[in-house]
């Protein structure tokens, strides 16, 4: 591996364009990124981090071996990396009722998601970063296929806002726990709702991830068909990322085998890992990661996903939502998690949320109705603008970050599109 900080590298002084190369990684560059740019956090030391990277690597599955890198390296030094970062592709589905658009009202679309955008500290303030970005997104514009891409910003809006990219506000829901409590046996429903709800085996994430992308491609639909064509505010596109199960799975394998690391190299035995619930008509279910090693996740469980049957009248949705909630309460307990956090949570979850708390905590006269009346602390709706952490920001092929009057709305922005 090069030394970034060897007296060659600091002997050349400033960059310029004409000194990097931007292009695909080779495997030894990449193995040089993941030493330099993975920025392992606690609870992971650096060592762990690697060898989570090195198992999730050998895993031999789509998800993880359709990752690619880039980079920027000196043109006299293919192991000096300069830049690096990772694209993820990703599927959606669009609806535009734009002026020029296709006359397909639905069309599911290649995307990607850019991740782990990476500069040593003594190549930066330089505008290498920015060069790169700009070359790889000509790349993709114009050889990739892909009609749209993402990313999950930990430094704001304005740096990538200046490469063409449109970030959005989001919210999130937070229900905060009393870890000083006991936690009670049964993970589901804190053992309550054991006849309504179970946990997720792998074997149902399929089909339950087929269905999602029915349902949510027909959501799309309903909003496109529901627009005004004659009135310009009313226009526009709608967008969501695709909840396959590919995509699903990254997070799962992730949030797995980070936790394997975890405890293997510390000496302590592997908890069995749960990664959602479901309830027992099949119609509601949720999906979950408990945030390693992100230091902005670790002590939260994070709600990748929640899925309500369309069909379903509100009162159900709401019912079943609740049920799903103190599930994920109770695997947020076993696992000492502090939070459980919704990204863009909507009216739903949002009542659903609310009832656990007014339920639970309704205790003057004894009748509170489950046993998180001791454990929950508070439940609110945050407005995350311009988030500092995981703000997510989305550029179409060609455009330059919505300046060209087109209106995107990005429906169902919750955190299983993050990478």
């Amino acid at each position: 591996m090069a030394d970034l900080e060897s007296e060659t590298a600091s002997q050349k002084g400033k960059l310029d364009p004409a000194d990097v190369i931007f292009g695909e990684a080779t495997p030894k560059q990449r193995e040089i990124i993941s030493a330099m740019g993975g920025n392992p956090q606690p609870p992971l030391t650096p060592e762990e981090y690697l060898i989570s990277q090195k198992k999730l690597s050998r895993r031999g599955t789509k998800v993880y071996e359709d990752i690619r890198y880039f980079c920027l390296f000196h043109k006299n030094e293919t192991e000096m990396i300069i830049s690096a970062c990772e694209v993820h592709p990703r599927q959606a589905v669009v609806s535009d009722t734009t002026s020029g658009a296709s006359p397909e009202i639905l069309k599911t679309i290649n995307a990607y998601a850019i991740a782990s955008v990476y500069t040593p500290p003594q190549f930066r303030g330089q505008g290498m970063a920015s060069l790169m970005l700009q070359r790889l997104q000509e790349l993709l514009d114009q050889g990739g296929g892909y009609e749209v891409g993402v990313l999950y910003s930990a430094i704001g809006g304005g740096f990538y806002g200046r490469l063409g990219w449109e970030a959005f506000d989001r919210r999130e829901l937070v229900i905060s726990l009393d870890l000083g409590q006991p936690a009670k046996d049964g993970i589901v429903g804190i053992k309550d709702d054991d006849d309504a709800v179970h946990l997720i085996s792998e074997t149902e994430m399929p089909p339950l991830c087929e269905r999602d992308c029915q349902h949510l491609s027909s959501k799309l639909e309903i909003l496109a068909k529901a627009q005004n064509p004659h009135e310009p505010s009313h226009t526009g596109r709608y967008v969501s990322l695709l909840p396959t199960y590919d995509q699903i799975a990254f997070h799962m394998l992730r949030d797995t085998y980070m936790a394997e690391v975890l405890y293997t190299c510390r000496g302590l035995p592997k908890p069995e890992m749960y990664h959602g619930a479901i309830t027992c008509d099949e119609k509601s279910w949720l999906y979950w990661d408990h945030g390693l090693p992100s230091p902005a996740y670790n002590v939260k469980l994070r709600i990748l996903r929640v899925v309500t049957d369309p069909g379903d009248e509100a009162g159900k949705m709401v019912r079943d939502v609740e049920l799903l909630l103190k599930a994920a309460v109770g695997e947020a307990m076993r696992s000492g998690l502090e939070k459980v956090v919704v990204w863009e949570p909507d009216e739903v979850t949002v009542q659903a949320a609310m009832g656990v708390w007014d339920k639970e905590k309704d205790t003057a006269d004894g009748r509170g109705q489950g046993n998180l009346k001791s454990i929950l602390t508070n439940v609110v709706v945050e407005d995350r603008k311009d988030d500092d952490w995981s703000l997510p920001c989305l550029r179409w092929k060609g455009d330059d970050g919505g300046k060209q009057g087109r209106r995107t709305v990005w429906v169902d922005n919750e955190a299983f599109g993050w990478c």
